[in-house]
C-alpha cells in the first residue's frame, strides 16, 4: 500500500490556503493584522495560526507529497501592495473569492512550485 501511495505522490502537489489567510483578510484590515493574530492565538491558546496546515504538511511530506502553502505569499503581497487579494468591483472589498490580484499570486506560486518539482525530478 505504501509503495502505491509513494508512486501516486510523485504526481501530486498539495496546495493549502489556510485559515491564517482567512483570519488575515477579515475586516480588521492589514494595519491591525498583527494584533488580531496575537489576540486569536491568546484566545484559543495556539502557538501558531497555521497549526492545522503544519500537521497536513507533515503528513504529506512524510508520504513524499510536496506542498505549496499560499497564505504567506498572499499576505506578503497584500502587505507589499496594500491591495486586497479577495473581492470584486460588484462586492465589498476583501470578501468572497480571490480576485485578479489574488489569483495572480496563486498562479505565480504554482508555477514556481511545479518548476521546482520538475527540476528536482530531472524532467
Amino acid at each position: 500500500m505504501m509503495n502505491m501511495v509513494k508512486n501516486i505522490a510523485k504526481k501530486l502537489l498539495l496546495i493549502l490556503l489556510s485559515s491564517l489567510f482567512a483570519l488575515a483578510i477579515c475586516e480588521v484590515g492589514l494595519r491591525l493584522l498583527g494584533q488580531a493574530q496575537e489576540a486569536f492565538r491568546a484566545k484559543y491558546k495556539v502557538g501558531s495560526l497555521e497549526y492545522a496546515d503544519d500537521r497536513v504538511e507533515r503528513q504529506a511530506r512524510a508520504n513524499g507529497i510536496p506542498t505549496l502553502r499560499l497564505a504567506k505569499p498572499l499576505l506578503d503581497e497584500a502587505r507589499r501592495t496594500g491591495s486586497y487579494m479577495t473581492g470584486f468591483a460588484n462586492s465589498p472589498p476583501n470578501e468572497f473569492h480571490l480576485n485578479e490580484r489574488g489569483r495572480a499570486v496563486v498562479a505565480r506560486e504554482m508555477v514556481r512550485a511545479i518548476c521546482e518539482i520538475a527540476g528536482a525530478q530531472g524532467t
